[in-house]
């Protein structure tokens, strides 16, 4: 009998948690359900979605690793020409354009994305513009572009 009650006894605990565990999945879904119910249906959501959110879509996540990737060349830019182009030597003409070239291309591609970022940072209610613009995230965003 004493087996038997602590055998019941540990039945009920794991029931217990195993219901917990279930209303808390439950729940989980229930929160996601809303905040996709709470998206608005708009071009410009879909486009935040698209640009801060990469586990929207395939395209998302495909555009922030190619933008990742401008960032990482843009750095290795940085770093290398003043290693391949010292100030103190001459500058092949070709070689002076392909760097001022290359900087433009950053520099127009990450204001780009900025700016449409920042014009759609509203797209969802939860935060307004000036938000956006306190974002620490986004504040070094914007002094890496300037």
């Amino acid at each position: 009998d004493n087996t038997l009650l602590k055998r019941l006894k540990i039945e009920r605990v794991h029931t217990a948690i195993f219901n917990k565990q279930l209303s808390m999945v439950s729940e989980a879904i229930q929160e996601e359900e809303v905040e996709k119910a709470s998206i608005p249906d708009t071009c410009r959501a879909k486009l935040h979605l698209f640009l801060d959110f990469p586990e929207s879509s395939l395209a998302a996540a495909r555009w922030t690793t190619v933008n990742g990737m401008f960032i990482i060349v843009s750095c290795f830019t940085l770093l290398l020409q003043p290693l391949i182009s010292p100030k103190d030597q001459p500058v092949d003409p070709t070689e002076k354009a392909i760097w001022e070239y290359s900087e433009i291309f950053f520099t127009v591609v990450f204001s780009i994305e900025f700016l449409v970022r920042f014009g759609v940072a509203d797209s969802f209610g939860d935060q307004t513009m000036i938000d956006f613009l306190k974002s620490p995230m986004n504040i070094c965003d914007l002094v890496a572009i300037l």
